[in-house]
C-alpha cells in the first residue's frame, strides 16, 4: 500500500526551514498539501512519557525503546481530503542540541493514505518495518534543509492474520471477553458522545485485539475507528480503542462511563439498557464463534455488508448483520422482533443497494403473504417496506406490481385466508397516494383480464368466500363508476346486450363472477354472492336483472340456482310498472329464455285473478312488443289460458272486456276470435240490458273491427237497449234524437231473429221491451207505431198486452184509459185510425176486453172511477172525460170517438162493477165489527 509520510521531531533545522525545536523535520510532496489544506495530521504528532519511577530523564537509545511504550495511533483524520493515518511516536529523550540536558523529545513518524485506496485491514500495518523509530542525532542537529521524504510502499507486520486471530481467541475465555469488546465498539457511540474502550494488557495482546475487531467487519467498518497502543491522558484522546499502561496520567477508575478491560484483574464492563442491545449480541457471539472456528464463513455478511454505503462501525451493523440473514434465508422476519425489522427496513432504506432492498422487500411480501401474523409484526413489516422504498423510485414501481400481482393470486387461490390478502393489501398504505389508489383497480383488472385467474367458489361453509366478495367489491366499484359516466344499458334487451354496454373490462369482470355463482359447490353460495352483487350495485335492477339472464343463460347453473334467479326476477317483474314489466319480459326472450318469459306470463295471469281485464290488458300491451318469434310461437297459448280462465271466473261484462283486449292482438288465430266472440253472444243479456251498455257497444265495434256476421241474439240486445234508451233521451227533452232512434227501432224490429231464443226466453224478452216502453209509450203517438214495429208481427200482440198491463198497474188511470181505448181502437178499427198493420196483432176482442177487465181489477181501480170517463149524452161532461179527451187528440192527432169509448165502456163496466158489489160487503162487515160506520 502506498503512503505519503511526515516525520516530526525537535530538530535544529526542519523541511519548511524555520526556527529550531519542535517541527516537520521532513514529508512528502503531497503530505504539504494536505498540510495546507487543514487536514488534522497534528493529532498523530504528540507524545508524553509515562510517570513511572525508574524511568530514566534521558534515556539511551536502548532504554527509549524498550523501556517507554510507543505511542502506535491508526485512525481517520479529520480534514477535507479523507486521508487515514498511521503513526508511530516514539520517546527519544534528550533533545537533538549537543550536549543538551534537556528531556522530552520523541519522533513521530506518521504514513499517510487517502481512505478510499485503502483495501486492507490497517491492523496488518502495526509494528510495520515501514515505520521510523529513532533518527540519527547528526541528521537531527544538521544545518542543511532535509529533503522531501519519497512516498513510501508500507510493508506488512507479517506477523498478524485471521489465523493469528483466531488462534488467541481459542484461547481462555479470549472469545468471550471479544465478543463484548465487540459489543462495546458498536455501542460506543451515545446521545451524541463517543466512548473509549479502554483495555489494559500487553502490547501484543492488544494487537491482537484490535486486529480481532477490525476483521469482524469490513475494512471500510475497520477504518472508521482509530485504535492507540498508548495515550498519556486517554481521556483526550480521539481513539476508540485504547491500550491502558502503567504511568498513564488517569487511572482506569476514572473513566467510569468508557468500557474498561482489565483481564489479568477481572475487570470487564456490564452492558446495560441501551447498550445491552440483543441483536449486537447476536452478531458479536456469531462473529466470535465464526473467527475461531469458520472464519470464512463471515465472507457472506461482509460481502453483503460491503455492498452496502454504510461505513460506519455501529449499531447499523447489526441491522446489517439481520438483513444480511434475511437476505440469505438464515433467519426469517418472524425470528425478528418489531424493532429489528424496522431497523432493517431503515438499514436498507439509507445504505442498502438496490438489489438488498429488493430481495427484503420480497421477504416481506412473502412473509405478509405466507404467514398469519400478529398486529405487531405485521404492522413492523409494513413499516420496513414503507422505508425500502421511500426513496427508490424503481423499487417503489416494482413494489406496485408485486403487490398486485400477490393481491390477484391471493384473490383467485383456493384455501387462503382473508388475513394474508389484508396483510398484503395493507402495503398500499405506504405507497404514494396516486399508487395506493390505484391499487384495488389494478388488482381487479388483472383478475380479470387473465382468463386463467378463476374465483374460489368452493367452501365448506355458508356464505360468500372472501375472495369472491373482495373481488365483487372490486368489480362492483368500476361497474358503478360506469353507471355514474352514463353507460346506456339498453331496456329490454338481452343479458349479452347489456354486458356488451359496459367496458371490456367490466365485461370480463361480470362473466368471471358469473362464473363463478355458477361454479359454487354449494348452490346457496351462488346465490349468496348474486344476492351480495345485487346490494352492492346499489339496487340498480337492471344490473341484477343482467346478472340474473347471464346466469340463466349458463350452460352449468343447476336447476336450484335457476330457481332461485327466476325468483329474483319474479320479485323485479310483478313489483314494477307496465313499462318494466315489459322491458324484463323482453329482456328474457331476447335471452334466448322464452319458456321463462311464458311462465312469468302465466303466473302474472294467476296473480291478476281479480283483474283478469288489466292482465288482458297487460298481455295485449306486451305481446306485440315482444320479438315476433315468441308471439308465434307462445301468443295463441296465452290466449287460449288467459280466455280459458276468463269464461271460468269472470261475468260476461268482464270477459267482454278481456276479449276487446285479447281479439286485438295480432297472434290471435282469426277462428279463435270467431268461437271465442261466439262464446260472448251466447251469454248476451236480453232482460236489464241498460246495465251492459258498455259491454253491447264494445261488441257492437268488435263485429265491425274483426268483420264478422253480427249474432242474433246481439241484435236482440241492442234492439232491447235502443227501446230502453229511448225513454231515457225522451226524459231528458232530447225529442230529435228520441225520435231517430225511434225510427231504427221501428225499422228493425220487424226482422228481429226471435228464433234465436227459447220460448221462455221470448217471454222475459217481450216483458222485458213492454217495461221499457211503458215508461213512455203514451208520451207521443210515435210511440204508438214503435209499440207496433219493435217486434217482429207474431210478438206484437203480447208486446201490446204487456205494456197495456204495465199502464195499468202504474196507477194512472188517464193514461191507461188512454192506452186501453187507443188498443181496443188498433183492435177493432185499425185501418180507420191509420195503422192497418194493427190488423195483425191476433187479438180478439173478448180476449182484450176481459184483460183490459182483469188488470183494472188488479190495479185496484174502481167502477166509479172508471163511469167518470164515459161519455155524457146531455154534453155535460166530466173533468176526467175532458182530460182523456184533451190526450188522446195529443197522442192520436184526432177527436176522442165518444161512441167507441161509449161501446168498450160499456163491455168493461160490468165485469168491474160486479167485481166492486162482491167486496163492498166483506169490507163493510169488517168496518162495522171495528166500529166504523
Amino acid at each position: 500500500m502506498k503512503a505519503q509520510q511526515i516525520i516530526y521531531t525537535s530538530c535544529r533545522r526542519g523541511i519548511d526551514g524555520g526556527s529550531s525545536g519542535f517541527q516537520n523535520y521532513s514529508y512528502s510532496p503531497q503530505t504539504k498539501e494536505w498540510l495546507d489544506a487543514g487536514d488534522a495530521i497534528g493529532t498523530l504528532q504528540s507524545y508524553q512519557p509515562p510517570r513511572l519511577p525508574g524511568l530514566p530523564a534521558l534515556p539511551t537509545a536502548q532504554e527509549a525503546q524498550t523501556l517507554f511504550p510507543r505511542r502506535e495511533c491508526f485512525g481517520r483524520l479529520d480534514g477535507p481530503d479523507g486521508l487515514y493515518g498511521m503513526a508511530i511516536c516514539s520517546y527519544i529523550g534528550r533533545d537533538y542540541p549537543e550536549g543538551s540536558v534537556r528531556g522530552g523529545n520523541f519522533l513521530s513518524h506518521a504514513l499517510l493514505v487517502p481512505v478510499e485506496s485503502i483495501t486492507e485491514y490497517p491492523c496488518v500495518f502495526i509494528d510495520s518495518p515501514s515505520f521510523v523509530t529513532w533518527i540519527d542525532e547528526n541528521r537531527v542537529r544538521s544545518d542543511v534543509r532535509p529533503e522531501y521524504l519519497p512516498e513510501v510502499n508500507v510493508e506488512k507486520n507479517g506477523e498478524i492474520s485471521l489465523e493469528s486471530v483466531r488462534s488467541f481467541l481459542s484461547e481462555g475465555d479470549n472469545a468471550g471477553l471479544f465478543a463484548l469488546m465487540l459489543r462495546c465498539l458498536l455501542v460506543r457511540a451515545k446521545n451524541g458522545a463517543v466512548r473509549s474502550i479502554i483495555i489494559r494488557d500487553s502490547a501484543e495482546n492488544f494487537t491482537v485485539w484490535v486486529s480481532a475487531l477490525e476483521y469482524a467487519l469490513p475494512v471500510k467498518q475497520a477504518l472508521d475507528w482509530g485504535f492507540s497502543f498508548y495515550e498519556y491522558a486517554p481521556s483526550q484522546s480521539s481513539a476508540d480503542v485504547i491500550r491502558a499502561v502503567d504511568g498513564m496520567a488517569e487511572t482506569l477508575d476514572a473513566f467510569p462511563y468508557d468500557f474498561v478491560f482489565d483481564p489479568d484483574n477481572g475487570v470487564m464492563p456490564v452492558l446495560e439498557g441501551e447498550d445491552d442491545d440483543e441483536t449486537i449480541a447476536l452478531f458479536a457471539e456469531f462473529v466470535a464463534t465464526a473467527m475461531q472456528y469458520s472464519p470464512d464463513s463471515m465472507r457472506v455478511f461482509h460481502d453483503f455488508l460491503g455492498r452496502t454505503s454504510y461505513t460506519a462501525s455501529g449499531k447499523g451493523v447489526a441491522s446489517a448483520y439481520l438483513a444480511c440473514q434475511l437476505d440469505s434465508g438464515a433467519m426469517t422476519l418472524a425470528d425478528c422482533d418489531e424493532t429489528e425489522i424496522k431497523d432493517c427496513g431503515r438499514f436498507l432504506s439509507n445504505y442498502g443497494t438496490a438489489d438488498q432492498r429488493r430481495v427484503l422487500f420480497d421477504t416481506c411480501l412473502s412473509t405478509l403473504r405466507e404467514d398469519e401474523l400478529p398486529d405487531e409484526t405485521r404492522e413492523a413489516i409494513v413499516e420496513c417496506v414503507a422505508e425500502l422504498i421511500s426513496g427508490d423510485d424503481k423499487l417503489r414501481g416494482y413494489a406496485f406490481q408485486e403487490v398486485r400481482d400477490i393481491l390477484a393470486a391471493l384473490l383467485t387461490t383456493r384455501g387462503v385466508s382473508e388475513v394474508l390478502y389484508r396483510q398484503v393489501h395493507d402495503v398500499a398504505g405506504v405507497l404514494p397516494k396516486a399508487a395506493a389508489a390505484s391499487l384495488d383497480s389494478a388488482v381487479f383488472a388483472e383478475v380479470t383480464a387473465n382468463p386463467g385467474l378463476s374465483l374460489d367458489v368452493t367452501t365448506s361453509g355458508s356464505g360468500v368466500p372472501w375472495s369472491v366478495s373482495e373481488y365483487a367489491a372490486l368489480a362492483s366499484s368500476v361497474i358503478a363508476a360506469e353507471v355514474v359516466r352514463g353507460v346506456n344499458l339498453p331496456a329490454g334487451a338481452s343479458g349479452k346486450q347489456m354486458l356488451a354496454a359496459f367496458s371490456p373490462q367490466s365485461s370480463a369482470a361480470v362473466r368471471k363472477l358469473t362464473d363463478a355463482i355458477v361454479a359454487a359447490s354449494l348452490p346457496s353460495t351462488g346465490m349468496d354472492v348474486a344476492s351480495q352483487l345485487g346490494r352492492q350495485w346499489g339496487g340498480d335492477s337492471s344490473l341484477a336483472l343482467m346478472l340474473d339472464l347471464l346466469i340463466l343463460q349458463h350452460p352449468s347453473a343447476s336447476q336450484e340456482l335457476r330457481e332461485y334467479v327466476i325468483r329474483q326476477i319474479a320479485d323485479m317483474l310483478f313489483s314494477g310498472d307496465d313499462r318494466r314489466k315489459t322491458e324484463i319480459l323482453q329482456s328474457l326472450v331476447g335471452s334466448g329464455l322464452s319458456e321463462d318469459a311464458f311462465r312469468f306470463l302465466q303466473e302474472m295471469g294467476n296473480r291478476s285473478e281479480n283483474d283478469m281485464v288489466g292482465f288482458a290488458h297487460l298481455l295485449a300491451t306486451i305481446l306485440p312488443a315482444l320479438p315476433a318469434g315468441f308471439g308465434a310461437a307462445y301468443g295463441q297459448a296465452l290466449v287460449d289460458w288467459c280466455w280459458e280462465g276468463c269464461v271460468s271466473s269472470l261475468s260476461w261484462a268482464q270477459s267482454v272486456a278481456v276479449f276487446e283486449q285479447l281479439a286485438k292482438m295480432p297472434v290471435v288465430s282469426p277462428q279463435w276470435r270467431i268461437d271465442a266472440l261466439a262464446g260472448l253472444t251466447s251469454g248476451i243479456p236480453i232482460v236489464n240490458v241498460e246495465k251492459a251498455r258498455d259491454e253491447i257497444d264494445r261488441l257492437d265495434r268488435l263485429y265491425g273491427m274483426l268483420s264478422v256476421p253480427v249474432p242474433g241474439r246481439f241484435l236482440l240486445a241492442a234492439q232491447q237497449l235502443t227501446i230502453h234508451s229511448i225513454g231515457v233521451l225522451w226524459s231528458k227533452s232530447d225529442a230529435l234524437r228520441a225520435r231517430q232512434w225511434t225510427e231504427t227501432a221501428t225499422r228493425q224490429g220487424g226482422t228481429l231473429p226471435m228464433q234465436v231464443l227459447q220460448e221462455a226466453e221470448q217471454h222475459r224478452y217481450v216483458q222485458e221491451m213492454a217495461s221499457s216502453l211503458a215508461e213512455y209509450v203514451t208520451a207521443d203517438g210515435m210511440f204508438l207505431r214503435l209499440q207496433l214495429h219493435a217486434l217482429p208481427m207474431p210478438f206484437t200482440g203480447a208486446l201490446t198486452r204487456f205494456v197495456l198491463n204495465d199502464i195499468i198497474r202504474a196507477g194512472n188511470v188517464d193514461t191507461a184509459m188512454l192506452l186501453v181505448l187507443v188498443d181496443y181502437l188498433l183492435i177493432r178499427y185499425p185501418e180507420e185510425i191509420g195503422y192497418p198493420e194493427a190488423r195483425g196483432l191476433g187479438i180478439d176482442e173478448v180476449s182484450f176486453v176481459n184483460d183490459v177487465t182483469r188488470c183494472l181489477i188488479d190495479a185496484g181501480v174502481k167502477s166509479s172511477v172508471l163511469e167518470k170517463y164515459v161519455p155524457s149524452d146531455d154534453g155535460k161532461q166530466s173533468r176526467q172525460y175532458k182530460r182523456l179527451a184533451e190526450i188522446f187528440v195529443k197522442y192520436m192527432g184526432r177527436n176522442l170517438p165518444n161512441q167507441e169509448l161509449k161501446t168498450l165502456m160499456i163491455r168493461i163496466l160490468p165485469g168491474i162493477s160486479q167485481h166492486d158489489q162482491a167486496n163492498r160487503g166483506f169490507f163493510g162487515s169488517l168496518a162495522r165489527r171495528f166500529g166504523r160506520k
